[in-house]
């Protein structure tokens, strides 16, 4: 992260420190965890997108939020984002009056994300046995969290992974990717309550998958979840 991006952090209350290499960048979140990392692809020496899978193997990175700049303005930069591991994806240059409130609503919604996880171990139970699954997702944020079944539906070990969205879009059909994220970000509340994608499953097989949405609404009458 730049120079003038910690300066102007630190001025709007966040504690915000810069690396001087992706290297050193990995090396930090080895050794102690950090509440949101700032990541710029556009690096001369290093794929930042692979910085980014780097990242989510480690255990301090796994669940961190990701927030990526990028001087590229095509679909396919956001699409390789996610699929990367990114929470959120934004363009160059940098927005400085949007990004500290974009920066909070990540850190709201990792807090949200570390108590769903502890309320998902009672639900799956129940979903297994009927032979559903679920998942609730953020509007705007990024964040995905699905139950154990979902895993089982995708030839998944659900101890073996986190359930993110870059994780759940790796088995998304190509196709229908740029639909899904398009859905998912529609805060519309006139918009459909129901969703059908294909899936690629672990093992190569192709599965239909219809998704029943029920929304919850924010203080404004906006979709909030999803």
């Amino acid at each position: 992260m730049c120079k003038q991006a910690v300066e102007f952090l630190n001025v709007s209350g966040f504690y915000a420190a810069s690396v001087l290499s992706a290297p050193s960048a990995i090396s930090h979140l080895k050794d102690q965890p950090v509440d949101i990392v700032l990541l710029d692809v556009d690096m001369p020496d290093y794929n930042g997108y692979d910085v980014c899978r780097q990242i989510r193997t480690l255990e301090h990175g796994a669940t961190v939020p990701i927030l990526v700049f990028t001087q590229c303005h095509y679909p396919e930069a956001v699409d390789q984002s996610f699929l990367a591991g990114a929470t959120d994806f934004t363009t160059k240059p940098i927005n400085w009056f949007v990004l500290p409130h974009r920066i909070r609503n990540m850190l709201r919604s990792s807090d949200i994300l570390e108590a769903l996880g502890q309320s998902r171990t009672s639900l799956d139970a129940a979903q297994c046995i009927a032979g559903l699954g679920n998942w609730e997702y953020i509007i705007g944020t990024g964040v995905l969290i699905w139950s154990d079944n979902i895993f089982r539906i995708l030839d998944l070990e659900p101890q073996s992974h986190k359930s993110t969205l870059s994780l759940y879009m790796k088995y998304v059909h190509e196709s229908d990717r740029p639909k899904l994220h398009a859905w998912l970000s529609n805060d519309d509340t006139k918009s459909s309550s129901t969703f059908k994608h294909r899936l690629i499953t672990e093992g190569g097989d192709g599965r239909q998958l219809k998704v029943q949405v029920r929304t919850e609404y924010d203080s404004s009458g906006c979709i909030s979840r999803k």
